[in-house]
């Protein structure tokens, strides 16, 4: 029986409505849910592919 290696890859990208620098980890199934901790935007990214993300964002309430 195998162990499946944890592969902890960190992913940093800047807040498209303030520019504040963002860094998280994916969960297991490589989204990253993230709020940004300056304008408290909410942000969705998803891999998609090898060449391929989407970044969805959700004003803060």
């Amino acid at each position: 029986m195998l162990k499946k290696q944890d592969n902890w890859k960190v992913v940093s990208w800047y807040c498209p409505n303030c520019g504040q620098l963002i860094s998280a980890f994916p969960n297991a199934e490589g989204k990253i849910k993230i709020s940004c901790c300056k304008c408290k935007t909410r942000m969705v990214l998803n891999d998609k592919g090898r060449r391929h993300n989407t970044l969805e964002l959700f004003a803060a309430q």
